[in-house]
């Protein structure tokens, strides 16, 4: 699948290129090696015999967010459709210590716009809510 992935859709020649794998924050260090005697070694097997892959790196998906802002320290806030997540990243490193989460994220947040904004506009007129909002009937969850 991976090979697929980089030569068939992304053209790309693995040859020349290197193999960056993101992690979220909350993996632990012993997890990692737990997780990496097993798949990570199947992995980086496949990639440098078999595709001669030149690198490979592994990091923490908060700390690459804030790489890509050129800065080594911030603080990260990612709102997914169901997690809400906060991590505070210094001098390229993850502090997963003060990693927190809220279950309360995009999805919810849409819900209540539209409950709370959109319904009491629409009067009558659920066929014009968008998508992904069927369930939602006269301010109320169904």
């Amino acid at each position: 699948m991976i090979q697929h992935a980089l030569q068939d859709w992304l053209c790309v020649s693995t040859e020349d290129n290197s193999v960056l794998l993101v992690e979220p924050p909350t993996v632990t260090h012993m997890r990692r090696e737990k997780l990496g005697r097993i798949l990570l070694s199947i992995v980086a097997e496949m990639l440098f015999e078999k595709m001669r892959v030149p690198s490979l790196l592994m990091y923490k998906d908060a700390a690459l967010t804030c790489f890509s802002r050129g800065r080594t320290m911030g603080m990260v806030v990612d709102i997914g459709e169901d997690l809400c997540r906060c991590c505070g990243v210094f001098d390229g490193f993850v502090d997963r210590d003060n990693v927190s989460y809220q279950r309360f994220a995009g999805a919810r947040l849409r819900d209540l716009y539209v409950q709370r904004c959109l319904l009491p506009q629409l009067k009558g007129k659920e066929e014009l809510l968008p998508r992904g909002c069927v369930g939602l009937r006269a301010g109320r969850e169904e």
